[in-house]
């Protein structure tokens, strides 16, 4: 039988007529072809071991029978929709989760309807067919499964008087309670809304959601892209642009900052300035580094653990680079706590930025500085802070270098692939002794056929194995 789609018709195999639907398919067969089995494809994935199931009750049984989890159930009754909203954004924050309606249906003549709202990262990614963006760096807010945690809300009223009945299942299966993967509360939504119609400026916005920060409070974490979000959603007018000449613009967009607050432009050379005390910054180069109050006290908060340091490049048509500073919490959630416009990334070019964040921050030590495959992040950081951190390589960097070099230098199809899959296996080996057993073995199979690429892997990476395996 053809399998559904979004726009092909369902043709039933005995008598070829067409439906829209699956199910549709499925009663016409029940009815008019009974000896025919009808098929349901289980679509509830279990989060533990990946089987499938056709109802989340299945699943669930499955769960605690085979998994041995304990799930908890709640039956809760309020007697308006506000009292129920009010419980469930309380649920919601306690729990650092959030429930989304799945779907709904009405009873008109019992005066019933029947909610369903699952956990908002049950699921899989389905990218649209003509998507072009790529895939956020954080991933997919779906898990890739089927999550146990449910609401089941029935809503009745008689006699104008309304009850509604929940039974919540509280306990979350196939992935963990992430404060950057949840929404935004709509009543917050609102409130920034508000803001953003009144022209208070993003920077001023932001920093009011961060002035009393907590790593577990989404609202801590709203970022640009939300803002942006809000403006599309609420269609709110653009803000403002300065001027034509976009020099002068970002000079007065600069100025602007510095008046609205002391603390939040780190350092900034326009094109045409000098920086006296750097004498190899040239005249041509741009400097814009920002860090806000709450970004610093994260970095003194989190810092002393971890510094990750990443640039991407050719960010507009000046070909600027955006240098970002982060640290990781408790949870292990990435945050940016400075930021670098720059006409290039070197240690020249870093040092002002660097010496400017300890300027606000005098003890700043780290004991990890994760970067790019580069030095000049690591010499420009020793010569701020006058200390030798230890220095990983960002493994995203490293595989894409990797398989770069693969692509180039392998010329055999069938040994490239194979080269692919060995290079991911000695990357996420754990095991010290396993690691030197695959990496010897590795060059030893290939040294001779593909002797290109292994004198590269050797000397770029295989020397320096403690920096990223």
């Amino acid at each position: 039988m053809a399998e559904s789609g979004s726009s092909q018709p369902i043709i039933c195999e005995k008598c070829e007529i067409s439906f829209t639907m699956r199910k549709g398919l499925n009663a016409h067969i029940r009815k008019f072809h009974p000896e025919q089995e009808v098929l349901v494809k289980g679509n509830q994935i279990c989060g533990m071991c990946d089987r499938t199931f056709r109802t989340i009750a299945l699943l669930q049984e499955h769960l605690e029978s085979q998994h041995s989890i304990c799930l908890k159930y709640v039956s809760e009754t309020f007697y308006s929709d506000e009292e129920f909203l009010n419980w469930k954004e309380k649920i919601e924050k306690d729990s650092l989760s959030s429930f989304v309606l799945r779907n709904h249906s009405e009873r008109k003549e019992m005066g019933k309807r029947l909610s369903y709202y699952i956990c908002h990262r049950s699921g899989c990614f389905k990218p649209k067919e003509d998507r072009t963006r790529h895939l956020k760096a954080s991933g997919s807010v779906k898990s890739g499964c089927t999550c146990p945690a449910i609401m089941n809300v029935t809503k009745q009223t008689v006699d104008d008087i309304v009850e509604i009945s929940v039974r919540y299942q509280s306990v979350h299966v196939g992935h963990e309670l992430e404060t950057g993967k949840l929404r935004l509360m709509k009543a917050e939504k609102e409130n920034l809304a508000a803001d953003l119609n009144l022209g208070i400026p993003m920077s001023k916005i932001l920093d009011k959601t961060r002035q009393n920060f907590s790593s577990t409070n989404r609202f801590s974490l709203t970022t640009r892209k939300d803002l942006r979000n809000i403006r599309r959603d609420f269609q709110l007018r653009e803000e403002s642009v300065y001027d034509a000449n976009d020099s002068t613009s970002v000079d007065i967009l600069v100025q602007k900052l510095m008046n609205e607050s002391e603390d939040l432009v780190l350092i900034y050379k326009a094109m045409g300035q000098t920086l006296p005390n750097y004498p190899s910054i040239h005249q041509e180069d741009f400097l814009l580094g920002l860090m806000n109050d709450a970004q610093e006290k994260l970095l003194g908060l989190y810092g002393s653990s971890c510094i990750m340091i990443d640039s991407t490049h050719g960010t507009n048509q000046y070909g600027f680079e955006l240098t970002t500073l982060m640290v990781h919490d408790e949870n292990h959630e990435g945050l940016p706590v400075a930021t670098l416009f720059s006409s290039r990334t070197g240690s020249d070019i870093l040092l002002p930025f660097f010496e400017s964040i300890k300027n606000r921050i005098p003890n700043l030590q780290t004991h990890v500085l994760m970067t790019d495959d580069t030095n000049s992040y690591l010499n420009a950081w020793e010569l701020t802070f006058h200390a030798k951190p230890t220095h990983l390589l960002c493994i995203w960097h490293v595989n894409k270098n990797i398989n770069r070099n693969i692509n180039i230098k392998v010329k055999n199809s069938n040994n490239r692939s194979s080269i692919k899959t060995e290079i991911k296996d000695i990357v996420t080996e754990i095991d010290a002794t396993t690691f030197n057993n695959l990496i010897g073995e590795f060059v030893e199979r290939y040294k001779e056929e593909e002797n290109s690429f292994i004198q590269y892997f050797e000397t770029t990476y295989k020397r320096r194995a403690e920096k990223w395996a």
